[in-house]
């Protein structure tokens, strides 16, 4: 269940009032539609960055699953790959503390 101020936040940014009542999303519609294809293009095999990486989803995303993002990590050198508990896809906004901790212990291990 998502906290009251990612709800209205959502109401705020993301939706719009429909003109027979309810919401409708904000975004351009045919506009989303066309450039889906591109946006769901596999782009594995064009990874090229070799720097400090951490890849991760939440474990329950049906937008980066769990074995999407093992295979973009596997072609990265060293990076790391993390799945977060009781997160879909909006990490930061499902489990914020576990995101954090996430990030922390990331970032710490690049100071070793």
């Amino acid at each position: 269940r998502w906290r009251p101020e990612v709800v209205a936040h959502t109401l705020d940014h993301m939706l719009a009032p429909h003109p027979t009542g309810g919401f409708t999303w904000r975004y351009y519609g045919p506009g989303v539609c066309d450039t889906e294809a591109e946006l769901m293009r596999d782009l594995t095999n064009d990874i090229t960055w070799c720097g400090p990486t951490l890849v991760f989803g939440g474990a329950a995303s049906t937008v980066l699953p769990v074995e999407m993002a093992a295979r973009v990590a596997a072609r990265l050198p060293g990076a790391q790959l993390a799945s977060l508990a009781a997160a879909n896809h909006r990490l930061s906004q499902d489990n914020p503390e576990g995101f954090a901790a996430l990030l922390d212990g990331f970032v710490e291990s690049l100071d070793r």
